[in-house]
């Protein structure tokens, strides 16, 4: 006899109300954001878990098929090139059946020495290493820890002679190590109580921690800061930033008394990213700057107020946005977007004809990293792609010519103008969909090579279309497995994003925000029946991205045969009505102020908790969250499913609730990024496994 069905969860409702703008309104579930009441809360969530776990049986087949098929995808072993600092030289490695990588000191015998194993800094199972940085001697690592998933982190420091710790900084430490020239001080950030980076102080090795002095301080709420080094790291380099403005302080990492020199004073709505350079002739700064709009200019200053022009170098028109400079030798690097795919310019100090380096498929992307690979005159360039697992170049940096390191190798070819690797059973495509106001919005089509694109295929449709941010295309092993099931992936670069240019973003945010929407729905309304199976699209994003899911839940469901919404900030109005949540006035330029009624207006319009589709409408949704997720708040996700479960049958609704040690993201190891990945991908291929058997049934 089969047992019966678990039914959803029913969540209470108590009198309450909630803060919108100006006033408050009635709603019954905001006991489920309430810190004085986490016995009720914790009751819920673990009974959206068990839903959850015992629907799961359901598409644990094409979990399995998935996690097993992708664990065979992976390398055994990896081990990054050496470096040098000091006298010592170091490299990564990551063993068979390892999660976390294993830090080593390569000896002069070629024979390696562990330094530091991730695995065995907590007993949560988790653990996510944020900045490691070796100190200028070689003697010293300085790295920061969070087992817990709250991104609140220790900073410890380790002898590396001995490999054990020395040192444990605890409190608001947050993103942002850099070493000074001593190799006995190191500068390091702390976050206030929203969560806003924005104090820079310094540690003496040997000291205690209360005797860390502060050196920098940002007071306005609206501001945060980034801590880094310079590319010859002879300076600190803290840049203050909101959504419109951006200036910056230098600090010699020399001298004695470590003192802050600030660069050009804020300027609203001007914004810069700074890298000081010193050579023959002095002190001098390369800037990036961008004017009122948006467009970005490389420009080498004398003084520190940016007033003396040195020379202004042309990157060409195509170059549409520029992130990031960092000089080392004779060679500024220069990284950003140029048609639409990330993009290096290399650039030396007697010319201003820049060597341009773009990835060879569009869902491919190089890192920089600066250090030596025994030749001074060689840069270490990484490389990945959604179907291309890491690979390392060594980057002549006078003319961009690259050779592999590590026996790895990247061969590309161009097949009907779209870049493509060679010997690959996969590929990847550029095009464009015309939208509603006749916008080309590019999507990143990444298939089996096999798969036909005629309108059969299923498709994962995945978008995020927020803070001008770029979404890295880190190689996915779990996405394979469901490329080799036949579905396509496709990722669409929705205004609000930063893969364009800075107008892209503009264009998605604020008073525009509701372009991201339509962008995303109009991409799968065209995919669906020219290239792929419009019944079978699953649409998928994360945080920023969960909120277009979201919202487009809400708007068109019809579209979609499932939707994926990982850490949705689903809950905008009644979050952004807080100014004492973090994060919440720095985001105020991002997606409105309620306070103001016109803000409120158009955030009311598209705000998934204020828009949820009826009961009849709504396809499948697979929600998840982490009880210590810092960046959007377990109870946005749980009021949206709690509103929902109680406007009527929601039993195609499933929460996924980690109760534990995770955060904001898919679990850090390698290995358990996999098994995580499974379980969501699994459940979009049991999804239209379900199509499928509904049609014939229907036959």
């Amino acid at each position: 006899m089969t047992a019966p069905e678990m039914s959803a969860p029913k969540p209470q409702l108590i009198p309450g109300s909630r803060r919108m703008g100006k006033r408050d309104v009635e709603d019954s579930l905001m006991w489920l954001r309430d810190p004085s009441a986490p016995a009720p809360v914790r009751e819920y969530l673990a009974a959206e878990r068990a839903f959850y776990d015992a629907n799961r049986t359901k598409f644990a087949p094409q979990v399995s098929l998935l996690a097993e098929l992708a664990h065979t995808k992976i390398a055994p072993e990896i081990a990054t090139p050496t470096w040098n600092v000091g006298s010592r030289n170091f490299r990564y490695r990551w063993l068979t059946g390892a999660d976390y990588s294993q830090l080593y000191e390569v000896l002069n015998d070629c024979s390696e020495r562990l330094i530091l194993d991730q695995a065995p800094l907590t007993s949560t199972g988790f653990v996510r290493v944020a900045d490691l940085t070796i100190s200028p001697d070689g003697n010293l690592i300085a790295y920061t820890v969070d087992t817990a998933g709250t991104e609140r982190y220790e900073l410890r420091i380790r002898d590396i002679e001995s490999a054990q710790d020395i040192e444990v900084i605890s409190g608001s430490v947050t993103y942002g190590l850099v070493w000074c020239k001593d190799s006995l001080r190191i500068l390091y950030v702390r976050a206030d109580s929203a969560d806003r980076p924005c104090e820079v102080w310094v540690h003496q090795v040997g000291d205690t921690a209360s005797s860390d002095a502060l050196r920098f301080r940002e007071d306005d709420a609206h501001f945060y800061l980034d801590l880094s080094g310079s590319g010859d790291g002879g300076y600190a380099v803290i840049h203050c930033a909101s959504r419109h403005t951006m200036y910056a302080h230098i600090i010699d990492l020399a001298s004695e008394d470590l003192p802050v020199l600030a660069l050009r004073p804020k300027e609203d709505g001007r914004r810069y990213f700074a890298e000081p350079v010193q050579n023959e002739t002095g002190l001098h700064f390369l800037i990036i700057e961008s004017d009122a709009d948006g467009k970005d200019t490389l420009v080498d200053y004398r003084d520190p107020l940016l007033q003396e022009v040195i020379r202004r170098v042309d990157l060409g028109g195509a170059a549409s946005r520029l992130r990031s400079v960092v000089h080392v030798g004779d060679v500024a690097l220069i990284s950003g977007r140029s048609e639409n795919l990330p993009t290096i310019w290399l650039i030396t100090d007697d010319s201003n004809d820049p060597v341009l380096i773009q990835p060879p498929t569009p869902n491919g992307i190089y890192d920089l990293d600066i250090f030596s690979t025994g030749d001074s005159t060689e840069l270490c360039l990484k490389y990945e792609s959604k179907h291309s697992a890491v690979e390392w170049f060594a980057l002549s940096p006078r003319d961009g010519a690259m050779r592999p390191l590590a026996d790895t190798v990247v061969n590309t070819a161009v097949n009907n103008g779209s870049h493509v690797v060679e010997g690959s059973a996969y590929e990847s495509l550029l095009i464009e969909i015309e939208v509603r106001d006749g916008t080309s919005v590019p999507v990143v089509i990444t298939k089996r090579i096999s798969t036909p694109l005629d309108g059969s295929a299923p498709c994962l449709l995945y978008g995020y279309g927020a803070w001008e941010i770029v979404i890295r295309p880190e190689h996915s092993p779990t996405l394979l497995a469901l490329l080799d099931q036949g579905f396509v992936y496709a990722h669409a670069y929705l205004r609000g994003g930063g893969e364009v240019d800075h107008q892209w973003w503009v264009d998605g945010s604020m008073s525009s925000k509701h372009h991201t929407f339509d962008d995303y729905c109009d991409v799968a309304r065209s995919l669906g029946g020219r290239l792929v199976d419009a019944n079978k699209i699953v649409a998928r994003g994360l945080s920023a991205g969960g909120l277009l899911m979201g919202a487009v839940y809400g708007r068109e469901p019809q579209l979609f045969a499932g939707v994926i919404a990982e850490a949705p900030f689903v809950d905008p109005v009644t979050t952004m009505s807080d100014e004492s949540a973090p994060l919440v006035i720095i985001e105020f330029d991002e997606w409105g102020n309620p306070a103001r009624d016109e803000d409120l207006e158009w955030m009311l319009s598209w705000s998934p908790y204020d828009n949820c589709p009826t009961a009849q409408a709504r396809p499948p949704l697979l929600t998840t969250t982490a009880i210590n997720d810092s960046r959007v708040s377990f109870w946005e996700p749980a009021r949206w499913i709690a509103k929902m479960r109680n406007d009527g049958e929601s039993n195609n609704i499933l929460f996924r609730v980690d109760l534990g040690a995770r955060g904001h993201w898919a679990p850090p190891g390698r290995l358990a990024r996999i098994d995580y990945e499974a379980e969501l991908l699994g459940w979009a291929l049991y999804i239209v496994d379900h199509v499928n058997a509904a049609a014939k049934s229907d036959q």
